[in-house]
Parts: C-alpha cells; structure tokens; sequence
C-alpha cells in the first residue's frame, strides 16, 4: 500500500510551514512596534510552549500531518528493506 504522502500534500505543507515563518516574522515586526521587547516576546513563547494545554492543542491540530508522515515513513522504511543490498568488492 503507497503512503498518503503525495508530493502535492508535501509541497502543501511546504508551503505552509514557510507561511507560518513568513507569519511569525510579521507578528514580530509589529509586536517591536509596539514596544514589546524581544526578551519579553521570548519569555512568553517559552512559557506557551511549557502550557500542557497549549501543547495539547498543537498535538490535535497537527494530528493527522503526524500520522500520514508516519504512515510514509513505514512504507519507504519497508521498500527500503526489500531492496537488495548494494554489492560489495568486499569478502566476508
């Protein structure tokens, strides 16, 4: 059975992954703006990332990302294995 992972859903979450850096640069260019310091933004980011709820909650939005990556990387692991090894001018 092929992986879910087509290279359309790659590019697609390609894109959105550079989407969100392009986002998190903009909200830090307008969070200097306005004065918020980068040390404190930086504070608050680490203490987001330590919320088990907040963590809770990117777990379940990224939920099915994880499990289709995970599916492709069974199935490449198992083409992977079935494959001959590469000869060897080696002698055991």
């Amino acid at each position: 059975m092929r992986p879910i992972l087509t290279y359309d859903l790659f590019k697609t979450i390609t894109i959105k992954i550079e989407d969100l850096w392009i986002e998190n640069q903009l909200y830090k260019t307008k969070l200097k703006a306005l004065g918020v310091s980068p040390q404190s933004l930086k504070e608050e980011l680490l203490s987001e990332q330590k919320n088990p709820e907040t963590r809770k909650r990117a777990n379940q939005q990224f939920d099915a990302v994880w499990k289709q990556l995970d599916k492709a990387a069974d199935w490449f692991v198992k083409q992977d294995l079935g494959k001959e090894p590469p000869p060897s001018d080696e002698h055991n």
